[in-house]
């Protein structure tokens, strides 16, 4: 007993603290992760604490005396950022999430290696990272390269949780962005065709002049 109270009331009290990864591009994978965190938290939201973490992705770079370090973001990384961030944020409060319980944090360095140090620093009780269904060759293909889930699955302090965006879903966000290359492209051809035959009708004007 602990001031009346049992360690399991006091458990129950304590507010749970939650890290989710946000990508600076906001992927379906991430919409899915965050819907799915908000879906399933929402019940206990008034005892849950959000921190979604975006981490701008740097290069470590050698320095004239050897001393590695990272490079600092642009402007136009952070303001990704920070919109991805304020999206995300939308997400969960559609959920009926308050504000109050979502936190916000911008890094720069290695994705896996900062969601892995915040989520051991800040005591995070679960990683929410999101994910697409893969298939078999490309499972065996991260097994030689890695990826962001797998080393942080492999060192995380904390219980990981993967939220795997179905492949239908995938394939049809793939449809609709193919399509909408597809039409910019004509449009691209379509102007560069009026540019040339512009072009050769000024050089046949000049021709007869």
């Amino acid at each position: 007993m602990i001031h009346g109270k049992s360690e399991r009331e006091c458990e129950s009290a304590r507010e749970r603290r939650l890290l989710l990864g946000i990508d600076p591009s906001l992927t379906a994978a991430t919409r899915h992760a965050l819907h799915t965190a908000g879906e399933f938290f929402a019940p206990s939201a008034a005892q849950t604490h959000f921190l979604l973490l975006n981490v701008v992705p740097i290069p470590i770079v050698t320095g004239r005396y050897g001393y590695p370090h990272l490079l600092a973001p642009t402007t136009r990384q952070r303001i990704l950022a920070e919109e991805a961030l304020r999206i995300a944020s939308a997400i969960l409060q559609h959920h009926g999430i308050q504000r109050s319980h979502i936190e916000t944090l911008i890094l720069a360095g290695t994705p896996a290696d900062e969601l892995v140090r915040v989520a051991r620093q800040q005591q995070i009780d679960c990683l929410i990272i999101g994910n697409h269904e893969s298939t078999a060759r490309q499972r065996f293909w991260r097994m030689f390269m890695g990826s962001i889930s797998c080393d942080v699955f492999r060192f995380a302090s904390c219980p990981v949780l993967l939220a795997t965006l179905p492949r239908s879903q995938s394939q049809t966000r793939i449809v609709e962005t193919s399509e909408r290359a597809a039409s910019n492209l004509a449009l691209a051809r379509l102007t560069c065709s009026k540019w040339l035959c512009q072009r050769g009708m000024d050089e046949k004007r000049h021709d007869y002049q």
